[in-house]
């Protein structure tokens, strides 16, 4: 992989769970389990991502325009 800033897509595949699993243990959402979010979020500790919020917006700006 080069320099770019690793996506939640990249946590999901590195950590072999799915996207949406990523977000929810990243929004700490109450249905994913103490263990999967303590992993995801000390995998993402280690790299810079970019939030997948910041990439919603940026497609509803260019959706108006």
């Amino acid at each position: 992989m080069s320099n770019r800033s690793k996506t939640i897509v990249d946590i999901a595949e590195e950590l072999k769970l799915s996207v949406s699993t990523v977000s929810r243990a990243l929004n700490d959402h109450p249905n994913i389990s103490v263990k999967t979010k303590e992993r995801v979020k000390r995998w993402r500790a280690n790299w810079a991502t970019v939030p997948m919020r910041w990439r919603r917006d940026c497609a509803a700006i260019k959706a108006v325009r």
